[in-house]
């Protein structure tokens, strides 16, 4: 089972229905999942930050508390042990 909370559009219009970075790897850190996956980040051009703003936040935060990420590729068959990458960044 996948423990998942999404990060969030950065826009302050959305707070009552996302979670920003920090906010997800706070509750991601009280869930003590085997791994963090950061969800609904880079799917639509809604916001007024770049796409990949999120997970490029909310990764090294969870990382420094000692969440494992789980980042697949968009449309990758993955599981809780599939090794990903940091993909995101370079794009």
């Amino acid at each position: 089972m996948y423990k998942r909370k999404p990060p969030a559009e950065r826009d302050g219009r959305w707070p009552d229905n996302h979670l920003f970075p920090h906010q997800t790897v706070e509750l991601a850190v009280k869930l003590n999942p085997k791994r963090f996956m950061p969800i609904h980040w880079g799917a639509y051009p809604l916001a007024l930050h770049a796409w990949n703003e999120p997970v490029l936040e909310s990764i090294p935060m969870a990382q420094k508390l000692g969440l494992n990420p789980l980042t697949p590729l968009i449309g990758q068959v993955f599981d809780v042990d599939t090794l990903t990458s940091s993909w995101f960044q370079n794009t």
